[in-house]
Formats: C-alpha cells, sequence, structure tokens
C-alpha cells in the first residue's frame, strides 16, 4: 500500500494520492472555500471565503444595489413624516468632478461681456448634481439602506476649470410609523 510522504499514513491505492500526498494533509495545507468547497491556499481566502466568490458575490451585491439605488429616498431633515429611523447605517456619499470645454468657455466669456444666465454651466452642475445623488444612493444601497437623512451637498474647485460636486447623509432603514 502507497503511503503519504506528508503524514506517513498508509492510503488505499494510489488514486487516493496527488503527488504522493494524501487528502487530509492536502485539506490541511489547502483549506476548503465556504462557498464552493474546493481547496485553495490560506492567502486566497478571505475569512474562510475564496476571491472567486467574493468577487462573485461583490458583483451580485453590485448589481443588487444598482437596482435599489433609485428607490431610495433622501431628504434634507433628520425625521420623516410618517416613518422611523430603525438603524443607522453610517455615511453615505457620492461625488463627481466635471470640467469645462472650450465650447462652453466660448459662450461664457460672451455671457460676462452682456450679462446674463450661463446655461452651459448651469447645464453642466446640474448634471454632476445628478451624478453625485445617484452615486449617494448606491453607496447606501450597497450598505442595506432604504433612505438618506440630513442630505447635503458640497462643491470645490479642484483646479482651474475642474469642479467637484459631493452628495453626502446618513444612509439609514426607516419603517412605517
Amino acid at each position: 500500500m502507497p503511503k503519504c510522504k506528508e503524514c506517513g499514513a498508509q492510503v488505499d491505492g494510489f488514486l487516493n494520492l496527488s503527488n504522493g500526498i494524501c487528502k487530509s494533509c492536502i485539506a490541511k495545507k489547502n483549506p476548503t472555500c465556504k462557498s464552493c468547497s474546493k481547496h485553495f491556499p490560506p492567502s486566497e481566502l478571505n475569512d474562510g471565503i475564496c476571491t472567486i466568490c467574493t468577487s462573485t458575490a461583490n458583483q451580485e451585491r453590485h448589481v443588487l444595489a444598482e437596482k435599489k439605488a433609485n428607490k431610495i429616498i433622501f431628504i434634507t431633515n433628520d425625521k420623516f413624516s410618517g416613518k422611523q429611523v430603525v438603524k443607522t447605517l453610517g455615511l453615505a456619499r457620492g461625488a463627481t468632478v466635471r470640467a469645462k470645454n472650450v465650447g462652453r468657455d466660448f459662450l461664457a466669456d460672451v455671457k460676462n461681456i452682456v450679462g446674463g444666465e450661463i446655461k452651459g454651466y448651469s447645464e453642466l452642475m446640474a448634471e454632476a448634481r445628478e451624478e453625485a445623488i445617484y452615486r449617494m444612493r448606491l453607496d447606501a444601497a450597497k450598505m442595506g439602506a432604504n433612505a438618506i437623512i440630513c442630505a447635503r451637498f458640497s462643491s470645490s474647485m479642484i483646479r482651474v476649470g475642474a469642479v467637484e460636486i459631493m452628495a453626502y447623509g446618513t444612509a439609514v432603514v426607516v419603517e412605517d410609523e
């Protein structure tokens, strides 16, 4: 009967050896993923789950979060009428950086001479706010929230011609009172 090179145990036939090592020694060296039950080196497991299963789960969570994101309500108050906060999950945030373009700059220069609203820039900022709101909602959805309270906006100039818009608030779970 063949013996395991590692532990010296006799093994029933050569088919139960892999490179001369028995299955139990392989399992000790390479623990099993809790999700897919395959053996992996310890460096490829995170809390007992392999990187393949972890990335698949993250992709599935991201798809679900995208579906939930647009349903998340956000308010600037800290209280909903008719609802109560049952769990606070943390800060939800979303940001985008936008830059001017040559066409908008030319029209802005003309408007500076004659006065009036610079519609190109107004549209740019409106698009940026909507993107920041969407990203904030997505962040909250990934946390498991169904609402955001105390929502705020912030803007800052990153460099000449580029501005960051950030939307942030407290991600919460609310239920009907």
